[in-house]
């Protein structure tokens, strides 16, 4: 699998998560009125998909269109493996 999102690394290149080794030891989770930033769940992913599939959405992205709901479940594990590597 390609690299598929920006943030992050793909693992295969290391697992270097810049957000994550920067700036905090364990993911947020922070909430307003309109906003609720946490960390992936993968009950995310058919909501990732919708999103990383939509040509409208991509246009603005650097990152690869998803193609199936793999690709945003992948994209989660890969996530939460690098959370849960930097909790340890």
């Amino acid at each position: 699998m390609n690299c598929i999102f920006n943030r992050y690394e793909c693992i295969d290149s290391g697992m270097n998560n810049i957000i994550n080794n920067q700036i905090f030891n364990k993911f947020p989770k922070l909430e307003s009125e309109r906003m609720l930033f946490r960390e992936f769940q993968i009950s995310d992913a058919n909501d990732l998909f919708l999103i990383r599939s939509n040509n409208q959405v991509m246009k603005f992205m650097d990152t690869e269109k998803h193609e199936t709901i793999n690709y945003s479940i992948n994209l989660i594990h890969q996530v939460q493996n690098l959370l849960n590597h930097k909790q340890e």
